[in-house]
């Protein structure tokens, strides 16, 4: 692709691949059209320590992101319990605002919970010696771990108006989406560009 090329707009180099391909339901599916993409991906912060996973991953779930996840929480918690007198309830009466180690913690355990798979949520926590994990109590009790999920919320509902809204579909994530998209585009840069496009066949 020539210089001259690689200024035209989003639009323009990929307009061709707006165009349908027929499709015959009587032949077998032909291999996907495949995009020859060019370019230097890379890193645009230095990173101090480069052998640390939770260093790459606090790039993306920095302290805005999860800020938002804390604030809304802690906010739709109030919310909800005032709405609706659960304070009352021995399951709630004692719930907590949640901090920042709170939402890394629970991070953390859902993460294990992906690693480690169990039929039952309550089996995490288990103290039968075939199911015992000590990790997860060490991390986060049940209790606490299931306060947190029940109200787990990232956005506040008070402040929707789906006619203002960019897109009222994902109103109940738009927050934290917004917020690491922000931080996709700051740490890394993808530079690719289009050097095919497809032909309707």
């Amino acid at each position: 692709m020539s210089d001259s090329d690689e200024g035209d707009s989003d639009s323009e180099v990929l307009a061709d691949v707006r165009f349908w391909c027929k499709v015959d339901p009587q032949q077998p599916s032909s291999a996907l059209p495949r995009f020859a993409f060019t370019g230097q991906p890379r890193l645009q912060i230095q990173l101090d320590e480069k052998d640390d996973p939770l260093t790459y991953l606090r790039l993306f779930l920095d302290d805005s992101a999860t800020d938002v996840t804390v604030n809304k929480k802690n906010h739709y918690t109030e919310q909800t319990l005032t709405r609706t007198g659960h304070r009352r309830l021995s399951c709630t009466q004692h719930c907590e605002p949640v901090t920042k180690d709170n939402i890394w913690r629970l991070f953390g355990v859902l993460v294990l919970q992906g690693l480690v798979y169990k039929p039952r949520q309550q089996q995490y926590w288990s103290q039968n010696r075939l199911l015992v994990m000590p990790v997860f109590q060490d991390v986060m009790s049940e209790y606490k771990f299931s306060l947190i999920m029940k109200f787990l919320h990232v956005t506040n509902n008070d402040d929707f108006n789906a006619r203002k809204h960019p897109a009222p579909k994902l109103k109940k994530i738009w927050e934290i989406y917004q917020a690491l998209i922000s931080n996709f585009q700051k740490a890394y840069s993808i530079h690719l560009v289009v050097t095919s496009v497809l032909t309707e066949v």
